[in-house]
């Protein structure tokens, strides 16, 4: 039916093969983008993992080569490597999960008592002197109520809290409810520290990122505690920004959704 035929011209045919074209060499990019990408994680997780190791391995080592080792200098040693090993696991833990949730792995949704939870955070942060540097002041309404994974969202606390502690060099931590519209609570996590210059804020939550390479490997930073809280908050249909604080300091701002 010549009512049904298509008909293009020469420079109409030439312009739909450009696009397709173009099109096709998008996709490459992409697909060369996506493979080096994980190439890049690969070698990263492969290069944490064996730092650790590489150190447990020294220790034990110069343990079993040395029978007449003095039993205290023993014991230091088989600390550290102990230290390390834990230090292992929880970096096996957490490249777990990032990759989980960068799948889109499925999250068990349940309803929090966000003023609950933190409250319990807070002790635990005090029973575990982990920022005995630090003031941690938590302003959370009683009715605040949130839809998510209770164990997930205090791993991401509790990952905000030691970057603060490790790295911020300041005295205060503080973690307030802003408000709650559409549906999503706003909340404001903050410390009074140094901040970070502007060229790193963007890359904060990439994965294995560190602002002080050499500093960060001291304190056993590994560069995944960020992008873990960012995988998470999103995860749970929330976001994440962050930002230098006009008083110093780095600021977080994330919502949460409603329960």
């Amino acid at each position: 039916d010549d009512a049904d035929t298509w008909e293009f011209s020469d420079d109409e045919l030439g312009d739909v093969s450009r696009k397709l074209l173009t099109l096709y060499r998008d996709k490459i990019h992409a697909e060369r983008e996506k493979m080096h990408h994980e190439r890049q994680i690969g070698m990263n997780v492969s290069h944490e993992l064996n730092t650790p190791v590489g150190i447990i391995k020294g220790y034990l080592d110069t343990v079993l080569a040395d029978d007449n080792m003095p039993d205290a200098l023993k014991r230091k040693f088989l600390v550290r490597a102990q230290q390390n090993t834990d230090r292992l696991a929880n970096l096996v833990s957490d490249v777990s999960m990032v990759m989980r949730l960068q799948e889109g792995g499925a999250i068990d949704y349940g309803i929090i008592n966000f003023r609950d939870m933190t409250a319990q955070i807070a002790e635990d942060i005090a029973q575990g002197h982990i920022a005995d540097n630090m003031t941690f002041i938590c302003d959370i309404p009683e009715d605040c109520l949130i839809k998510g994974h209770e164990s997930l969202l205090t791993n991401a606390l509790f990952n905000l809290i030691y970057n603060a502690a490790q790295y911020s060099g300041g005295t205060r931590i503080s973690l307030l409810w802003k408000g709650e519209n559409d549906g999503m609570h706003r909340f404001e996590f903050a410390d009074n520290g140094c901040g970070v210059d502007d060229e790193h804020l963007d890359r904060l939550f990439d994965l294995f990122y560190r602002v002080d390479t050499g500093r960060a490997r001291k304190n056993g930073g590994a560069g995944l505690g960020l992008p873990l809280v960012h995988r998470i908050i999103t995860a749970m249909g929330g976001d994440i920004t962050v930002e230098n604080a006009p008083g110093g300091g780095l600021r977080f701002t994330f919502t949460l959704p409603a329960a």
